[in-house]
């Protein structure tokens, strides 16, 4: 199913029961992670049976930017569906993943585990919009325009997050995170 909105049901014939049952993500996101979904889990798959003693006692932990933050959201809710332990989740501007059945579902397997960073007036956290359904997972930290830190109230949606910045314009906001270039991405 392909809504007009560019949210997508999520496909139920991956053997993962009900993780997808009735959240939906973004086409665009969803079409992203299922580019780059076989290598990541069966890479996982083997390393997990190729050092199934040593395995154990592991946990993963799963970052992303921007996009990779949205394709590292979409993985931890595939690998935590597989068995494997997520000690961690940490995304630095990303975008809405989902509905808020998504945000939801992964919010009630992963939330406890996940920090949502977000700065100032970075534009890719407010994109998708919430008018069109979409709703950010939990846990918000955001670093306003005073370089303060503000731990959101788990909600994914905290008034006193990224959305209280009403200009959402700066380019050098989406590039910096925790005072550290994250990405050049090729630029002058």
């Amino acid at each position: 199913f392909q809504a007009e909105d560019g949210i997508r049901d999520q496909p139920r014939s991956r053997g993962l029961g009900d993780v997808y049952k009735r959240q939906r993500v973004h086409s665009g996101f969803q079409d992203a992670y299922e580019s780059v979904r076989k290598g990541l889990i069966s890479h996982m798959i083997k390393l997990r049976t190729n050092y199934d003693g040593m395995w154990r006692r592991f946990e993963v932990e799963i970052t992303g930017h921007s996009l990779g933050g949205a394709l590292s959201t979409l993985l931890a809710v595939e690998l935590e569906a597989l068995g494997f332990r997520i000690a961690r989740v940490t995304t630095f501007g990303s975008p809405r993943v989902g509905d808020w059945r998504f945000a939801d579902y992964y919010d009630e397997k992963l939330g406890d585990r996940t920090h949502r960073f977000t700065h100032a007036h970075d534009a890719v956290p407010s994109l998708p919009p919430r008018l069109l359904g979409y709703h950010h997972v939990a846990t918000e930290v955001f670093q306003n325009a005073e370089g303060e830190y503000v731990v959101g109230d788990g909600s994914g949606e905290d008034p006193n997050g990224s959305d209280s910045e009403w200009t959402h314009a700066s380019l050098s906001d989406h590039l910096t995170y925790l005072g550290m270039e994250v990405c050049s991405c090729n630029m002058p």
